[in-house]
């Protein structure tokens, strides 16, 4: 539209339009707007805010931080092995005079005494009655183990006298289960027990004599 339309005419000065503007003076290339705030730098000097500087002063306090914490901790992993013993006597000296190991008494009294000794029977008395129960519960277990098959034999032959029908083994049976609730049921078990022994001795002999028999012969 400029170059169609009429040619206008320039302003006869532009000062006088635009007297405080101090641009209007100098050609576009040399117009270039101020920075608020910028300080003119000096020809030859570098940036004071370089990022390769900032990264090599950040680089370098790395390092630095890595081989202090590196020396700590060398340090203390050879220092806390000795530490124990380097506080324990220190420790122990001040037990010591703290809470002596030994306590003396010079006079004591009446009380005193009777407490000493109450306190020696208390401590025998309960000994002998922590032995004696270990002692009683470790009888018991051996009983009950030793009597745990009998009584497992007396249920299967009473179970299989009653399904077999055996009136002999009845009344073996009833006669066991009466004779048991009498003092002299030990004594007649024993003797029941000592002569199937001596039959099981006796057989055991009868098949040494064989035994030997038979090796004189070949």
């Amino acid at each position: 539209m400029d170059q169609v339309g009429p040619v206008r005419q320039a302003p006869t000065s532009p000062a006088d339009a635009y007297p405080t503007n101090p641009y209007w003076s100098k050609s576009g290339a040399e117009v270039s707007p101020p920075l608020p705030n910028a300080k003119p730098q000096s020809a030859g000097h570098p940036p004071l805010f370089d990022p390769h500087l900032i990264g090599a002063i950040s680089e370098a306090v790395h390092e630095a931080g890595q081989q202090h914490r590196d020396e700590l901790s060398h340090l203390l992993a050879d220092w806390l092995p000795q530490l124990p013993t380097k506080l324990t006597p220190a420790v122990e000296a001040h037990l010591d005079k703290i809470v002596p190991k030994v306590v003396k008494v010079e006079h004591p009294g009446r009380l005193l005494l009777l407490l000493v000794r109450w306190l020696t029977a208390g401590m025998v008395l309960s000994g002998l009655l922590v032995g004696g129960l270990l002692y009683g519960l470790l009888h018991l277990r051996q009983e009950r183990d030793a009597f745990a098959p009998g009584y497992w034999q007396h249920r299967y032959a009473t179970a299989k006298a009653s399904v077999e029908g055996s009136p002999l083994l009845c009344r073996w049976l009833q006669g066991a289960d009466t004779l048991y609730a009498s003092p002299d049921f030990k004594q007649e078990l024993t003797r029941l027990e000592n002569i199937v022994e001596a039959r099981h001795q006796q057989y055991l002999l009868k098949q040494r004599e064989r035994a030997l028999l038979k090796a004189v012969k070949q």
